[in-house]
C-alpha cells in the first residue's frame, strides 16, 4: 500500500484491489480480517458506505447464490466480529453503516478521481498533470478487485475499474503524443493495449495512427485504419466514423506531424444541482445533522457523477457544477441521482430534495474551468427547476431523443432570446 497519499499517519486508508489492506486511525486492521467472509463484508461496507445497509442486503452480498439456512444469524455474528475490529467506525444500530474520515483514502475511489483529473488535464493540454494522474489510475485499475470473490456487486466494481483502465490508457496515449520525443513509444504502447482490450474502440486506433505517423511509420498507421475498417464491417456492419476518415485523409496527404490538440472551445454538457430549501432544512435539523447530510450528499454526487464519466468543476455551498463529454451520460447521471435519492427516501425515511438543470453547448476552457454562455444558461435552467425535478433544454433533449414534459419557451436571466426547456421524467 502506497504511503504518499496523505501526510496524516492516522488517516483512514483502504486498498480493495489486489491484496486487501486497511488502516483506520493509524492502526492496521486488515490482519484481523482472516476469513473470506470478513474481507468481503468489510469491502461491501466500504463500497456502499454512502447508504445504510439492511441485513438482507448483506446476505446477498456474502452469498449471492445459495445462502446458508442460518444466514441472518451468521451475518449478525460477522457484524459483531467486525465491530470489535473496527470500533466506532462501524454502526450497528439503528442500521449498519461504516463511517470513515472525510479525507479517507480508498484506492477504487482514488483511481476514479485520478482518471477524471487526467482527462481534464488532457483537455487543457496540461501534460505534467495528466501523466502522473493517469498512471495512478492505471496502476490501481489493473489490480483485481477482491481477488477470488464472486458476486454481482463485485462484478460491477470490476467493470468500473475496467472502464477506468481504458480511460487511463487513452490519457496516457494522448499525453505521450502531447509530450512527443521518447514518450511517443508510450503512446504507441498504450494505444495497442487499448486495441487489444477493445478491438472496436476507435480511440485506440486514432492514437496508434498518430503515434506511428509521428515515429515515421505512416504505412503502418494507414494499415491500422484498414484493420479498424475491416473489424467494424465484420462485427457491426458499419464503417469508421467521419473523424477517423478525416484523420486517414490527413495522413495520406502527409500530415499531421503533430498530434491534434484539444481546442480551447469545445462542446460539453453542463449539469448544475442544488439542494432545495437548504436554509429551512438547516434550521430544522441543526448544524451537526446538516453536516452529516452534506457529507452524504457530496459522496453520493461524487460517486454517481464519476460512474457516468462526469467531471466536477466546482462546488458552491450545497450545489455542484459538473461537465460531461456526452449528453447521454449527463442525462443518465441526472436520472440516476434522482432515483438514488428517491430510493434512499423510501428505505430510510429521508433524503434532501435536489433540483437539476442540464444544457449542452459550446464553452471555452480557461485555466481548467469552463466559461461562456452555455455555462450560464445551464445554471439558469437549474435555477428554474423544482424540488426533485430535472429541467433540460430542448436542444439537449433532442440530441439524446429524450421525451420531455411541460416543454415550453422560457426567458432566462441574462439570455436575450427565449430558450426551450422541459421536464425530464425520471420515475418511469
Amino acid at each position: 500500500m502506497a504511503h504518499d497519499e496523505a501526510s496524516d499517519s492516522r488517516a483512514d486508508r483502504i486498498q480493495l484491489c489486489g491484496r486487501l489492506a486497511a488502516i483506520l486511525d493509524g492502526r492496521r486492521i486488515d490482519e484481523n480480517l482472516t476469513g473470506r467472509e470478513d474481507r468481503v463484508l468489510f469491502a461491501y461496507l466500504v463500497v456502499h458506505r454512502l447508504s445504510p445497509a439492511e441485513p438482507t442486503e448483506l446476505v446477498r452480498a456474502l452469498w449471492p447464490e445459495q445462502p446458508p439456512t442460518d444466514a441472518d444469524h451468521h451475518v449478525a455474528r460477522l457484524l459483531r466480529r467486525l465491530r470489535r475490529i473496527l470500533g466506532h467506525h462501524l454502526e450497528l444500530r439503528p442500521y449498519v453503516q461504516l463511517r470513515l474520515r472525510g479525507d479517507a483514502f480508498v484506492d477504487t475511489e482514488a483511481a476514479a478521481e485520478a482518471v477524471h483529473r487526467a482527462e481534464a488535464a488532457v483537455a487543457r493540454r496540461d501534460w505534467t498533470t495528466s501523466w502522473p494522474a493517469a498512471r495512478v489510475a492505471l496502476h490501481t485499475a489493473r489490480r483485481t478487485f477482491l481477488p477470488g470473490a464472486r458476486a454481482s456487486w463485485i462484478d460491477t466494481q470490476r467493470r468500473r475499474l475496467s472502464d477506468i483502465e481504458l480511460r487511463a490508457l487513452e490519457c496516457i496515449a494522448a499525453t505521450g503524443l502531447g509530450l512527443g520525443g521518447n514518450e511517443l513509444i508510450s503512446a504507441e504502447r498504450s494505444a495497442r493495449a487499448l486495441i487489444e482490450r477493445e478491438p472496436l474502440r476507435e480511440s485506440g486506433y486514432r492514437h496508434l495512427m498518430l503515434a506511428l505517423t509521428r515515429r515515421g511509420n505512416q504505412a503502418e498507421a494507414l494499415q491500422s485504419y484498414t484493420e479498424l475498417a475491416r473489424r467494424l464491417e465484420k462485427e457491426v456492419g458499419i464503417g469508421p466514423s467521419p473523424e477517423m476518415q478525416a484523420l486517414r485523409q490527413q495522413l495520406t496527404q502527409g500530415g499531421p506531424q503533430a498530434a491534434p490538440l484539444a481546442p480551447d472551445t469545445m462542446t460539453r454538457t453542463f449539469m448544475f444541482t442544488d439542494i432545495c430549501d437548504s436554509t429551512a432544512l438547516l434550521s430544522t435539523v441543526g448544524d451537526q445533522a446538516w453536516r452529516h447530510i452534506l457529507e452524504w450528499h457530496d459522496r453520493l454526487m461524487e460517486q454517481v457523477i464519476g460512474q457516468h464519466h462526469g467531471e466536477i468543476m466546482d462546488r458552491a455551498g450545497d450545489g455542484v457544477f459538473c461537465a460531461f463529454d456526452k449528453p447521454a451520460d449527463a442525462v443518465r447521471c441526472a436520472v440516476t441521482l434522482q432515483q438514488r435519492l428517491a430510493a434512499h427516501r423510501v428505505e430510510h425515511g429521508f433524503a434532501p430534495s435536489v433540483r437539476i438543470g442540464l444544457h449542452a453547448d459550446r464553452a471555452v476552457l480557461t485555466r481548467g474551468k469552463y466559461a461562456g454562455r452555455g455555462v450560464h444558461l445551464a445554471a439558469r435552467v437549474a435555477a428554474l427547476a423544482g424540488p426533485g425535478e430535472i429541467l433540460i433544454t430542448g436542444s439537449t433533449a433532442d440530441a439524446v431523443e429524450a421525451r420531455l414534459q411541460q416543454r415550453r419557451p422560457a426567458v432566462l436571466k441574462g439570455i436575450p432570446d427565449p430558450v426551450e426547456i422541459g421536464v425530464l421524467r425520471w420515475d418511469q
